[in-house]
């Protein structure tokens, strides 16, 4: 008789191997490259305006002061944020759930 435990760690095995030949061709198959390029650059901007905002209000913070949201300058027509709306939903969709599952502390079997 085989312990329960290595049979368990033995079916497990097979399963794995089946499954990731399976998720394989399953990846394949749903994730065919497309020939759209999408222009990040605006989104980026976007991106980098919020950092530079935040990064600003750091040091009155780590000194204990009381920051002023509504205080700070709002760049949004400086920025290219009209230029990023138009980035369809579909498009930063994708783009975040690549982020998402690459991150190296996210498990694939959420």
């Amino acid at each position: 008789m085989v312990p329960r435990k290595m049979q368990s760690r033995a079916i497990r095995h097979i399963f794995s191997a089946s499954d990731d030949t399976v998720m394989t061709k399953q990846i394949r198959a749903t994730h065919a490259p497309i020939e759209e390029h999408v222009d990040v650059r605006p989104l980026l901007n976007v991106v980098q305006d919020i950092f530079r905002q935040a990064a600003s209000l750091i040091p009155d913070i780590v000194q204990g002061k009381q920051v002023q949201m509504g205080a700070m300058k709002d760049n949004a027509n400086e920025s290219d944020l009209f230029d990023m709306l138009e980035i369809s939903y579909h498009t930063i969709n994708k783009i975040s759930c690549e982020v998402f599952f690459r991150s190296p502390c996210i498990s694939m079997h959420i």
